[in-house]
């Protein structure tokens, strides 16, 4: 009996670890085609070839970069623009996309709430910015999809405090691009 009991328990582990991997990989394609799509807001508004290499929504400090970059940028969009319309559809069809897989219950986040308000208000801030088009609502749009993308990455970033301390130490973390985005003294447009 005692013998079931363990094996019963060694299965259910295994096949909970087996539908944890599979959430988790999907979650990343998920997190990583979102941050993607979300910055071509950016790449909407100014068009450089350092958004090709460099991601807005990638950390706090490459967003506070970011939105520095394109501040006088914000005061001159023509919300008609190809590109501009491009953005927000994308932004739009990615939105229903992580709203579907969250209430299917597809995504591990942080806080299920937070990311329930941050997907509405980002939708609510579509429509506004469409209405206005003013910088304010523009930014106000950025920092939801922020909200959002910091949520579907919480996996990945749970650790984050740590993984800070061992990059200072490591040498080798100044030649890779990502691990780059965390130093203090990175700047792409410098």
């Amino acid at each position: 009996m005692f013998s079931s009991i363990v094996l019963a328990f060694a299965i259910g582990a295994f096949n909970h670890l087996k539908d944890y991997r599979k959430i988790i990989k999907s979650q990343h394609y998920i997190y990583v085609d979102s941050m993607d799509d979300f910055e071509e807001l950016f790449r909407a508004i100014v068009n450089e070839k350092e958004w090709l290499e460099f991601h807005a929504l990638y950390n706090e400090r490459c967003l506070r970069l970011s939105l520095q970059h394109i501040k006088d940028y914000m005061q001159e969009i023509n919300i008609t623009n190809n590109e501009f319309i491009k953005a927000i559809d994308l932004i739009q069809s990615r939105l229903c996309e992580i709203d579907s897989c969250f209430k299917m219950g597809q995504l591990l986040v942080a806080d299920d709430e937070m990311l329930n308000l941050y997907i509405s208000g980002a939708k609510k801030e579509i429509s506004n910015v469409i209405i206005d088009n003013n910088s304010d609502r523009i930014r106000s749009l950025i920092l939801e999809l922020y909200n959002i993308v910091e949520q579907i990455r919480y996996p990945w970033r749970r650790d984050i405090k740590l993984d800070k301390k061992i990059l200072v130490l490591s040498d080798d973390s100044k030649f890779d691009f990502y691990k780059r985005m965390w130093y203090e003294d990175f700047n792409p447009w410098s």
